[in-house]
């Protein structure tokens, strides 16, 4: 028999962000529950609002359904005597478990034969696992801030305030975090928490809404985009802000949308100030015109009803106008002076302790940022310095500091700094996008000045963490190093910036011990070693998002890290090749190679055509003479594709040399020549990659001769 099942947790409102985790979690641990129980089910449907998360289960088992368990007894042979009488042995087992010698059967067990008993346990209700497991499951949710408000101590986001637990049409009744569950639940605030009876689990969501409560966070969402067009003018374009969209559905339990405005005094500022004025706190859509300017209106998502729309937006005006006050106040006061003044107050604030100023940062981010923009021969020096110079600079300024709304607006605010001090837009743009890209999946740099200000900033910002000692373990990064070498590694390879990395850090670490200020506490080749490993690791994640497999990031990594677009550029050659017959051939063949090599010390250097006798050897060291001065310019061409190429027409000669020379020949002077040249031919390929560390699918294999 089937039968539907509902659990709602009701609380005090709980942070937008935490809904969907929380509830997405709920739903999954009792499903999983439910299937080691055997409890089948057919969907699952899940709610939330800022004051409840609830699941429903769909067509799911009264009773769980008890799989029979083998219990295995004594052997088969002390079980029953010769003639077929159970023995005192077998007997004593059934009678253990309550059954009767005829329940007796026998079976195998690791090659021998045992006596065994298939038990059915009786199975339990529904109800009684809802009962056994809500409440650890309940407290096992995970949350970014717990609380505890009542004796027994139990900890969740917000205080439970009702629990409704509905199955089979009937409450079930348990204890949790002090509150009874029952089959009431409440409605909004504003209209005073009404009780709400439920009786059955297929009304829950009608008589929710009917109340004004809209559990479905797909449906809350879709009222409000669609409430929303019907305010926008033709010519009117709202921001288009997802995440802000998903937040103010979590917001509210009835969303009334309404439209305000606000002085076109205040349009004298940046419209990034203005959005963000609007975002931040108040969670307000700004709205754009045809021509792609900020209007003197925005959007709005109320948690009530429409009849007193009017009053709440005139209330939501006054708030707006007072921060927007506050912004243009801090617009005004920063105007008195260019930005470039403001470099010297950079002194007065500390970067990191150990590492000095933002001044001093500053400092060694000009000095960085003009050695790169020389070794990559690439960019505006004049444009990068000045750019360097004034991208920390807005740091000190009224709009960012003090950590207010604004401080999102971290080098957005420079830019336009900038360009009221009369920079150059070139420059400007630097101070913006040189943060980026500040998560994994946001924009790049736009040019190649700002994407080397880029680089050097978070090169400077590793080496001298590392320099501390300060390097990420397990999930620990209070620094975000991580994502701050991601983010190094995504415009190093889309900007196509080649420059020697040990070079760069070497030099990093020269410009910091020209501070007398920084607290060393691991040596310079220690850092180098240690900020390599750690950047090898972003890599290989950068690569997996790219599906590039972990083998051919390995193959060119063991033997080539100091330029890490060149080794991208390697490691994407390989990965294009990867399933053609040919490649399969070369790496097989590698393998072949490094095998025989493997333990092998050579016992000379060069090699003795005289001693050849072979054909096939003749032909490959042949072909090894014939390719390699071509190898190794088309190399410093950085010609990956020709170079993978040249190798391929290696892969018949070594299959015909292994096919038809024996290496390990008794003849030690003819062995260590064959194995001198296989050791230049490994080394030639090794200039490339280790193709003998490439696994191929299917991979045939081969005795090494």
């Amino acid at each position: 028999m089937k039968s539907e099942l509902l659990i709602e947790i009701g609380f005090e409102e709980i942070p937008a962000s935490y809904l969907k985790p929380a509830t997405d979690k709920l739903s999954s641990k009792l499903s999983s529950h439910f299937k080691e129980k055997h409890v089948d089910f057919k969907e699952t449907k899940i709610f939330f609002t800022p004051r409840r998360l609830a699941v429903l289960f769909r067509e799911i088992d009264n009773y769980e359904k008890k799989i029979p368990k083998i219990i295995y007894g004594p052997p088969a042979d002390r079980s029953f005597d010769d003639t077929g009488k159970a023995t005192a042995a077998a007997t004593g087992f059934a009678k253990s478990y309550n059954k009767a010698v005829k329940d007796l059967k026998i079976g195998e067990k690791k090659g021998k034969k045992f006596c065994y008993l298939e038990i059915v346990e009786k199975p339990k209700r529904t109800e009684l696992i809802v009962k056994e497991i809500l409440p650890s499951i309940l407290e096992e949710l995970n949350f970014p801030k717990k609380m505890k408000w009542e004796e027994s101590g139990f900890e969740f986001a917000r205080p439970i305030r009702w629990i409704v637990v509905l199955f089979c049409k009937q409450s079930i009744k348990l204890k949790i975090a002090g509150v009874t569950s029952s089959n009431k639940s409440f409605g909004p605030r504003f209209l005073g928490s009404k009780k709400l009876i439920i009786n059955d689990t297929s009304s829950y969501e009608k008589i929710l809404e009917k109340n004004f409560v809209i559990p479905s966070f797909e449906k809350r969402k879709k009222k409000i985009i669609n409430d929303i067009s019907k305010y926008l003018k033709s010519s009117e374009k709202l921001i288009d802000d997802p995440g802000l969209l998903n937040e103010v559905t979590n917001l509210v339990e009835y969303p009334s949308v309404f439209k305000g405005k606000f002085d076109k005094e205040f349009l004298v500022m940046p419209s990034d100030v203005l959005v963000t004025a609007m975002r931040e706190h108040q969670r307000y859509f700004a709205v754009f015109n045809e021509n792609k300017k900020i209007e003197s209106v925005y959007i709005g998502v109320s948690n009530s009803l429409n009849d007193n729309i009017k009053e709440i937006t005139k209330g939501h005006n006054n708030v707006l106008k007072a921060r927007l006050n506050d912004a243009l106040f801090y617009w005004k006061e920063d105007l008195k002076q260019p930005l470039v003044e403001m470099i010297d107050e950079l002194k007065g604030v500390e970067w990191h302790r150990g590492l000095g100023t933002v001044f001093d940062k500053t400092i060694r981010l000009v000095k960085l940022s003009r050695f790169l923009s020389k070794i990559v021969n690439r960019g505006k020096v004049d444009v990068i310095e000045r750019g360097a110079l004034l991208s920390k600079a807005d740091l000190v300024t009224n709009m960012i500091k003090d950590g207010k709304e604004f401080t999102k607006l971290e080098g957005i605010i420079g830019r336009e700094y900038a360009l009221q001090s009369n920079e150059k837009r070139e420059v400007a743009e630097i101070i913006s996008e040189h943060y980026l890209p500040r998560f994994p999946q946001d924009a790049l740099p736009s040019t190649i000045e700002s994407a080397i200000v880029g680089v050097s900033d978070r090169i400077d910002t590793l080496v001298g963490n590392f320099l501390l000692g300060e390097i990420p373990t397990g999930s620990v990064d209070p620094f975000g190093l991580r994502r701050c070498a991601y983010g190094l590694v995504r415009i190093i390879d889309e900007f196509k910036l080649r420059f020697d990395f040990n070079g760069i850090v070497k030099k990093c670490i020269w410009v910091f011990s020209q501070q007398n200020n920084v607290s060393k506490k691991i040596s310079n080749d220690e850092t180098i070693q240690k900020l390599k490993e750690f950047l090898h690791i972003r890599l290989k994640t950068y690569l997996s998002i790219l599906k590039i497999s972990y083998d051919t990031a390995d193959a060119v990594f063991s033997v080539y890290f100091d330029d890490i677009y060149d080794a991208l550029e390697r490691i994407k050659t390989l990965n294009d090749e990867r399933g053609s017959e040919n490649f399969e051939r070369l790496v097989i063949g590698q393998r072949r190679v490094a095998n025989i090599l493997r333990g092998v010390k050579i016992g000379q250097k060069q090699v003795n055509e005289s001693l050849f006798d072979c054909k096939a050897e003749t032909t490959l060291w042949k072909k090894y003479n014939k390719i390699k001065g071509d190898f190794f310019k088309l190399m410093t061409q950085h010609k990956y594709k020709k170079v993978n190429k040249s190798l391929l027409t290696f892969c018949p000669h070594i299959d015909n040399f292994f096919d038809n020379c024996l290496v390990m020949t008794d003849d030690v002077r003819r062995k260590n020549n064959r194995i001198s040249m296989l050791y230049k031919i490994k080394a030639l390929f090794d200039e490339f990659a280790d193709f003998s560390m490439i696994v191929i699918e299917g991979e045939r294999t081969n005795k090494d001769k």
